[in-house]
């Protein structure tokens, strides 16, 4: 017997079909296999279906306290909620976000390591940072803008000024002597407030921190003269009198606190909101991507939420990603303009 009738057949054009049992033509072997890949979906394709099957990672930039951590928190329990996995928090610190988001940047594109980014690690640090370990235009997938959140303007008690113009004052007579704290270098709080020392004349020493949880302790203590944080961190602060409030960042009063009046009013045209929103590492896949941004957006239109956002000071956006890449690349626009005219160069 020889080796092809031990082992195969041939077709109906004489070609050898190895296996035992009745023959296969080439066609239906073919056919066949064609229907299978059909009916059978890619691994990668099923588990974009099944999306999510196990937890999320939200990675965080900022120390836990802060209002990055506040507000990441939150939606990730609603988040939890809606997907029916945990979304679990994990808290990345240092660089002004930079050390948390380059971890996410490096993550495997599967929609399951996401951040709640913000001005400094999206569109800030990339313009004052030599050695960026991402490139914020090309590393993320922007999912879904989230909110707008002014700015407090607060200054330690022992300091016994009241308002922006004093402190205007002050500053000029102590130039190189009156130090503010932020959450790094690159963060909204640093930038504000070299954009204040541009447009008075006169210099504030900048102490860098890990997070605005710490920079508020030092503030308390004395040991550092103001900051400018996100209100809801510092509003319980002001509220029971551990800092003192003198003005919002925001181009006019903000709904939160509006007992306070803009830094505009005694400085025209300062504007210096902070902004935070979902990104993922470069590649997450659009269906990912859509079933992410509706659940954001079906979030923040709950009430619950919304009572919660007012509590909080803060101001609910939304929208698509498309969306959410025109606002960065405008912000980041603008706030190069704004590092240029006040002379901050990268470090």
């Amino acid at each position: 017997m020889s080796d092809l009738s031990r082992n195969g057949t041939k077709n109906d054009l004489g070609e050898s079909v190895a296996g035992s049992g009745p023959g296969v033509s080439r066609r239906t072997f073919l056919a066949g296999t064609a229907a299978a890949s059909v009916m059978m979906p890619s691994s990668f394709a099923f588990a974009q279906a099944e999306y999510p099957s196990r937890p999320i990672t939200m990675i965080l930039g900022f120390s836990p306290g802060g209002g990055n951590d506040i507000l990441g928190r939150y939606l990730a329990l609603k988040m939890t909620e809606r997907l029916g996995q945990p979304v679990v928090v994990e808290n990345r610190t240092g660089s002004s976000g930079n050390v948390g988001l380059s971890v996410v940047a490096s993550s495997r594109p599967d929609g399951y390591t996401i951040s709640l980014g913000t001005n400094g690690t999206q569109a800030l640090n990339q313009l004052v940072h030599k050695d960026m370990p991402y490139n914020s235009a090309t590393a993320f997938t922007n999912i879904c803008d989230i909110a707008r959140i002014a700015n407090a303007l607060v200054v330690t008690p022992s300091l016994g000024i009241g308002t922006v113009a004093e402190l205007v004052e002050y500053v000029r007579k102590n130039s190189g002597k009156v130090f503010f704290g932020s959450a790094g270098i690159g963060s909204i709080g640093h930038l504000a407030m070299e954009l204040m020392n541009s447009m008075i004349g006169a210099r504030m020493m900048h102490v860098t921190y890990r997070g605005s949880s710490q920079v508020l302790l030092d503030l308390m203590g004395g040991r550092i003269h103001a900051t400018l944080d996100n209100i809801p961190s510092s509003k319980p602060l002001m509220a029971a009198g551990k800092i003192r409030g003198l003005a919002v960042s925001s181009p006019k009063r903000w709904f939160a606190l509006p007992e306070l009046p803009a830094i505009s009013e005694t400085l025209p045209g300062f504007s210096a909101m902070s902004w935070q929103y979902i990104v993922g590492p470069a590649g997450i896949p659009r269906p990912i991507v859509e079933k992410l941004n509706k659940t954001l957006n079906d979030i923040l239109l709950e009430d619950a939420v919304k009572a919660k956002a007012g509590e909080m000071g803060i101001q609910l956006v939304g929208g698509s990603p498309a969306d959410l890449d025109n606002f960065v690349k405008g912000e980041t626009d603008r706030w190069r303009k704004i590092l240029t005219d006040a002379g901050v160069q990268p470090q």
